[in-house]
């Protein structure tokens, strides 16, 4: 961070020419690691002081809003310099579209690949996992094992299965998660008979909710006229897959479909909100499963460091040092117990 922050800022400032009398850029000077660790405690306290601009962490005017950390920690001017010319990549280095080596995220890679490896040091997953948001998270305590970036057709990531398959299967071979008994638990967009064929071959069980037009799963299933809290199921594929249609309340007319290779056709009797309802194993565990995600989603909104910004990849760095803390929150939290 504080190599390219000086050689961008050093090549910025260079490419200008003559600075006016009053130009801030007259002002820098070399960022040092201290000013950087700086600079990024004061990001991550902004998600969690919020404030509608930058420079009311700096004001004064209001004693009931002053907040003087920021003040004693860095002037207003150097903060907003380093944040100017954060860089984390050597742009004269980066192949352009077309090139050999391309890298749609070539801007943050210096960070994600780093943070993917530590993520993966330090922690072991429980049993329950699930991808969505091309993320691999624990569904127990939320903590995101690896994140992969999507950018569309620039995606690095490709195969004659698809791009939902081939995600999946890099997302857990990256995380060495074959053979150890996990089971995965996706969504409609991920979820494919096919995958949860492979995944059960190299021991990794799937549950997820899945399109009627998969290919391989039964159609009959899609068109079932089931009574509210009703449940059908029926074998696909090679006997391996289990296949549900389920109708959770009045109002939807069709039913929720899932796959699994991991569960049982059995209904439990559960209560919620003062209200006693059927449900299938498979959909209790589709609930559990994927809300590792959204947990991990939720407590990384309430600390988010991110600014409004025009630098796209300046959002992506900053949500992956969000989900890096909220990573080592659940490692302490971990430790201490």
């Amino acid at each position: 961070m504080v190599r390219e922050t000086n050689r961008y800022a050093a090549g910025y400032i260079a490419s200008l020419g003559s600075l006016k009398p009053d130009s801030r850029f007259r002002r820098w000077k070399d960022c040092t690691a201290e000013e950087m660790r700086r600079y990024i405690a004061l990001r991550i306290n902004m998600g969690i002081v919020k404030k509608k601009n930058t420079y009311d962490y700096w004001r004064k005017k209001f004693p009931n809003m002053d907040t003087p950390f920021f003040r004693d920690t860095m002037s207003y001017g150097r903060f907003v310099l380093i944040h100017r010319f954060f860089h984390l990549c050597n742009n004269e280095r980066q192949p352009r579209r077309g090139e050999q080596g391309f890298d749609p995220w070539y801007k943050v890679r210096n960070l994600l690949d780093p943070l993917n490896r530590c993520f993966k040091q330090y922690f072991r997953p429980y049993q329950l996992v699930s991808i969505d948001e091309s993320m691999l998270c624990d569904s127990k305590t939320g903590y995101v094992m690896h994140v992969e970036l999507y950018s569309g057709r620039d995606f690095d990531i490709r195969s004659e299965e698809g791009q939902a398959i081939t995600v999946v299967k890099h997302l857990m071979s990256s995380c060495n998660m074959y053979n150890k008994g996990y089971h995965l638990v996706t969504d409609n967009y991920y979820t494919k008979p096919s995958l949860a064929e492979d995944l059960f071959a190299q021991g990794t069980m799937l549950t997820g909710t899945v399109r009627l037009n998969s290919r391989g799963y039964p159609k009959s299933l899609g068109n079932a006229c089931l009574q509210v809290q009703d449940s059908k199921y029926m074998k696909s594929g090679s006997g391996i897959i289990l296949a549900c249609a389920y109708r959770d309340k009045p109002s939807q007319r069709k039913p929720v479909l899932l796959l699994s290779t991991g569960t049982k056709p059995v209904t439990h009797r559960i209560s919620r909100r003062a209200r006693e309802q059927n449900k299938p194993a498979m959909v209790l565990l589709y609930n559990k499963g994927m809300g590792g995600v959204d947990l991990s989603d939720k407590k990384v909104y309430h600390i988010a460091a991110e600014r409004a910004t025009h630098r796209y990849w300046v959002k992506v760095a900053w949500n992956l040092i969000d989900i890096t803390l909220r990573n080592c929150h659940e490692l302490f939290k971990l430790k201490k117990s």
